[in-house]
C-alpha cells in the first residue's frame, strides 16, 4: 500500500510540473494613449516547448534551412544591427559589404533599406548546395521613413572533416536569394 501511495504521489507531481503554466509581462509605451504613457500586456505560455519569444533584431531560431545548413557545418549564432556603413544613401539595392573567413567563424556583413521603425527577423539557407543565402524579414511599428540599416550574420563553422566537405561546395553568399547581391564566399 505504501508502494501504491509513493507511485501515485509521484505521478501528481509529475502531472502538475508538466501542467504550470508560465506567464510574461510585457510593459511598453503606447504612442495612442496621453494619458496612460505605459500598457501592459500578458502572455501565458501554455507549456514549456512552446517558449519562443522574438524581440528586436535577432535570429529566427531553429528554422528548417538553419537544419540543413547545420549539415554544411553552419550553425547561425547571432546578428548584430548597426547604421548603414560606407555613407550610402537611404535608397538603393541590398549590399554585401564584407565576407570574413576563419577556421571557426564567417562574419557577413551587409546594408539594407527598411523601413525606419523595423527590426529583422534573420535566417540562412543553402540553395542549390552552392549559395549561402542570407534572409530577413523587416517586422514591427510602420513609420514614415526609411533608413539605411546593417546587419551582421555571425555564423560558427564546424571544422569536422565531412562538414568541411561539404562547406568547400559553396561558392557565392546571395541576400534574400537576390542574384545581383552575390559575392563570392572565398
Amino acid at each position: 500500500m505504501k508502494n501504491i501511495i509513493i507511485i501515485f504521489l509521484f505521478f501528481v507531481n509529475i502531472s502538475t510540473f508538466c501542467a504550470q503554466n508560465d506567464t510574461l509581462y510585457l510593459k511598453r509605451r503606447d504612442p495612442h494613449q496621453a494619458n496612460y504613457p505605459f500598457k501592459t500586456d500578458t502572455i501565458i505560455i501554455e507549456s514549456y516547448a512552446r517558449k519562443n519569444f522574438l524581440f528586436g533584431t535577432t535570429v529566427l531560431p531553429w528554422t528548417d534551412n538553419q537544419m540543413e545548413a547545420k549539415n554544411f557545418g553552419l550553425d547561425f549564432d547571432k546578428v548584430k544591427i548597426s547604421e548603414c556603413k560606407n555613407d550610402r544613401p537611404p535608397f538603393g539595392p541590398e549590399k554585401i559589404n564584407t565576407i570574413k573567413v576563419t577556421d571557426s567563424l564567417i562574419i557577413i556583413d551587409i546594408n539594407l533599406v527598411g523601413n525606419c521603425c523595423n527590426s529583422f527577423l534573420c535566417d540562412i539557407q543553402i540553395k542549390n548546395n552552392t549559395t549561402l543565402n542570407l534572409i530577413y524579414y523587416g517586422y514591427g511599428n510602420n513609420c514614415s521613413c526609411t533608413c539605411c540599416f546593417g546587419l551582421t550574420y555571425i555564423i560558427v563553422k564546424d571544422n569536422y572533416l565531412e562538414f568541411n566537405k561539404q562547406f568547400k561546395k559553396l561558392k557565392n553568399v546571395t541576400i534574400n536569394g537576390d542574384i545581383k547581391t552575390s559575392r563570392l564566399l572565398k
